[in-house]
C-alpha cells in the first residue's frame, strides 16, 4: 500500500479505537512510546478512561 493510503488507514484505526499507537508503531517497525497502549478514538482522540471527564470541569457554570 501507498503512504497515503497507509497513513489514511491507521489514522482511522487510531480514531476508531481499532489500534492503540503502539500497535500502529509496530507494524511500522518503530519503537514503543510511553503510555501508548491505551486505545485513543475521536473526540479530539481522547482515551478510554477520561471519556466524560471533559464535561465534568466547570460543570454548573463554576
Amino acid at each position: 500500500m501507498d503512504n497515503k493510503t497507509q497513513a489514511e488507514v491507521y489514522s482511522k484505526y487510531l480514531t476508531n479505537f481499532a489500534m492503540t499507537p503502539n500497535e500502529v508503531r509496530e507494524d511500522l517497525n518503530l519503537p514503543y512510546v510511553e503510555d501508548g497502549d491505551t486505545l485513543l478514538g475521536n473526540g479530539s482522540t481522547i482515551n478510554l478512561e477520561n471519556i466524560g471527564n471533559q464535561y465534568g470541569k466547570n460543570k454548573g457554570g463554576e
